[in-house]
């Protein structure tokens, strides 16, 4: 009975073990302020350095470099103050001089630093504006006809690498919809309206060059390639007697006779601002797809479709713009002398 009595007090103290430590890291470093205000500077130095390695708050580690480089500074030790200076940007890359209390020379001793975001993670969400390409037509003699640019999403994450002279290399994982909208006027008989909606998972690879137009506002062109794989394509099709009125709909899924793996080359424009935490840009790109939107074997693989809606695919490929806002949060910052 005592035993155990004993072994639950052990393990109650030995809970309780981190909390007393940093208190007692809390009291000090209250003490080691208090001694440099005094200007104590050294016994302000041995309180931090006697517990800095029990500090496990971020907080509490900012504050105790941030005494450490204001008294090594004050010791005229620039070589330690720089070292602490350091370590507190390392910690804190978004750390603010306080203006009202932080001396001159600390100050001067921060602004010799340059910390740049090195690894940045990004949302992306916009829309895709779809055109295609007509390569050879397979509608009626004469019948005329025409591709619009039809509206679709576009959602990802990308992974951003900042070089030190403000090129970036940049990886996208996305999905979206790729929409070919055609419209044919057979004979002043029929009105065909064919929609197809394609929608795809793709990653890109792209480089970029930031051109600083104002303090906070750069201008991101770039170039790139990627790569979409079609999971899913639907069409709609309707088809109207423009004599007696009558309407005839379909619908077909038609992924079994596209092109699943679609390479493309893009080009890139973005305008991006610094925010207190991260940044935000508009962005708009061009994609030029390098493969047809079907194989022209596959041209009559679906005779039943082709055959009640008199309709066969042109041969196509996509051509697609985005405009997508774009949320970037640092992951890991460069800090520089």
């Amino acid at each position: 009975m005592i035993r155990n009595r004993m072994m639950g007090l052990l393990f109650v103290f030995s809970a309780m073990l981190p909390a007393i430590a940093q208190t007692e890291c809390r009291d000090a470093l209250y003490q080691a302020g208090r001694d440099y205000e005094a200007g104590d500077l050294k016994t302000c130095i041995a309180t931090l350095e006697q517990c800095m390695n029990a500090m496990n708050s971020s907080e509490m580690k900012a504050e105790a470099y941030r005494l450490l480089a204001l008294a090594h500074l004050n010791l005229n030790d620039k070589a330690s103050s720089a070292t602490y200076a350091e370590k507190l940007l390392k910690l804190r890359p978004d750390y603010q001089i306080y203006s009202d209390i932080d001396p001159v020379e600390f100050r001067r001793l921060m602004d010799e630093f340059k910390v740049e975001a090195s690894w940045l993670l990004g949302f992306d969400f916009g829309v895709n504006l779809s055109g295609v390409a007509l390569k050879k037509s397979y509608s009626a003699f004469n019948s005329p006809q025409r591709y619009s640019i039809s509206p679709g999403y576009l959602a990802g994450i990308n992974l951003n690498y900042i070089f030190p002279k403000g090129f970036s290399a940049r990886f996208d994982m996305s999905t979206g919809s790729a929409d070919i909208s055609h419209e044919v006027d057979t004979a002043g008989l029929w009105q065909q309206n064919y929609d197809e909606r394609q929608q795809y998972i793709g990653t890109s690879l792209s480089g970029y060059y930031s051109f600083k137009i104002l303090k906070k506002l750069s201008l991101d062109p770039g170039i790139g390639f990627g790569y979409n794989y079609v999971y899913s394509s639907y069409v709609n099709f309707e088809a109207i007697n423009l004599i007696t009125a009558s309407i005839q709909q379909s619908t077909q899924n038609v992924k079994e006779v596209r092109t699943l793996h679609q390479p493309y080359l893009m080009a890139r424009l973005g305008l991006t601002t610094e925010l207190r935490r991260g940044s935000l840009g508009i962005e708009g790109s061009w994609m030029y797809f390098l493969r047809n939107t079907f194989e022209p074997a596959d041209r009559m693989a679906l005779p039943e479709f082709n055959l009640i809606n008199q309709y066969v695919n042109d041969d196509v490929s996509l051509r697609i713009g985005s405009i997508c806002f774009i949320y970037r949060l640092p992951l890991i910052y460069r800090i520089s002398k």
